[in-house]
C-alpha cells in the first residue's frame, strides 16, 4: 500500500496482471511500489512505474534507482 495518497484499495499483481491483458493503452502502476515488488510488476507486464517513496526514503537513492531499472529491463 502507499501512504503518499489515497489510491484505494491495493490490487496486488493477480489484479494487475487482469487489468493489463484487458488494456490496449499504456497504463502505469502506482502505490506501494518497492525495489522487492518491482521485478513481480515486471513479470506481471507493468512497463510504466509511479515510485515516489521507493525511491526518496533510499539511503542510496542512485543504487535504489539502478534496482528499479534492473527490474524493468528483467
Amino acid at each position: 500500500p502507499t501512504t503518499t495518497k489515497d489510491a484505494g484499495t491495493p490490487l496486488g499483481i493477480p489484479g494487475l496482471t487482469a487489468i493489463l491483458k484487458e488494456l490496449s493503452i499504456p497504463a502505469f502502476a502506482i502505490g506501494g511500489i518497492t525495489a522487492d515488488n518491482a521485478p513481480d510488476l515486471a513479470r506481471a507486464g507493468a512497463r510504466q512505474w509511479a515510485v515516489c517513496s521507493g525511491i526518496l526514503s533510499a539511503e542510496d537513492v542512485p543504487a535504489r534507482v539502478r534496482a528499479y531499472l534492473d527490474a524493468l529491463s528483467a
